[in-house]
């Protein structure tokens, strides 16, 4: 059987590592097509990595093998993570990298430790445990002969994403992504806009700009100013048509916005 592999990893473009990894799948006669999502995440940025993540494993078949691989030179206590659940195979460094999915999905996920006692501490030893993995995934062996399971979510480490917040009558979300068009995307939700704004008068102000009403997306604007939408993953993105509006607003990662009530 052919199973379909996504990567996202921190190991680059102009660098040996996923080439290394690439021929280790290879040579140990893994039958899989590899899909890269992106190799070009900064080492520390988690919330780019899960951002894309959880943008993109729902679109694969069923059986697909998702691979995170994130500032996964971890302590060998830590560990690294096999998880099942909706008919997908994940794998990850248990860093915190996949925590928002795990935290929210607990209970809907089998949760396994990958153990392997051969494989020894030293420079990209998590390069074993993956293909170790992905080779005992593809060949079907018993799940019980090379994992043991975590039923107790305090096992997991945890890493504490940004969330929107809501307090009189203001609502404060952060920029947590900027796609290749220049695109401006934040952590606020629709269910969250929906809860706290969305039968009242608002504005939304980012940096000294001011939006006051949604558009359904980048089709229905018929000018270059700034415009908010909620995309495809039901986040609040921003815009301006035709343009980067990150470098034009002078807008970048970490960067705060607020919904504001008017009354």
């Amino acid at each position: 059987m052919s199973y379909n592999l996504t990567t996202i990893t921190d190991w680059g473009i102009n660098n040996q590592y996923f080439s290394i990894f690439y021929g280790e799948l290879l040579k140990n006669d893994i039958d899989a097509t590899v899909v890269v999502t992106s190799n070009d995440i900064h080492p520390n940025d988690f919330i780019t990595a899960h951002y894309l993540f959880s943008s993109t494993w729902h679109h694969f078949p069923d059986n697909t093998i998702h691979l995170i691989s994130i500032n996964s030179n971890i302590p060998p206590e830590n560990g690294f993570l096999y998880i099942r659940g909706f008919d997908h195979h994940f794998i990850c460094p248990n860093n915190g990298v996949l925590y928002p999915f795990i935290n929210n999905n607990f209970l809907d996920l089998s949760i396994y430790k990958i153990k392997n006692e051969t494989i020894n501490y030293s420079s990209f030893y998590e390069l074993k445990y993956y293909i170790f993995a992905i080779t005992n995934i593809c060949n079907r062996i018993e799940i019980n002969s090379w994992t043991t399971p975590i039923t107790d979510e305090k096992l997991i480490i945890p890493y504490f994403f940004p969330k929107p917040q809501f307090n009189n009558n203001v609502a404060t979300g952060e920029v947590i992504h900027i796609d290749n068009f220049g695109n401006i995307i934040t952590n606020i939700n629709f269910n969250f806009f929906s809860t706290n704004l969305m039968n009242n008068k608002w504005q939304i102000s980012l940096r000294h700009y001011k939006i006051y009403n949604l558009y359904n997306g980048y089709i229905d604007t018929k000018d270059q100013n700034i415009f908010a939408f909620f995309n495809s993953q039901n986040l609040l993105e921003l815009g301006i048509k035709g343009y980067n509006a990150s470098e034009l607003l002078g807008v970048k990662k970490g960067d705060k916005i607020y919904i504001t009530i008017i009354t």
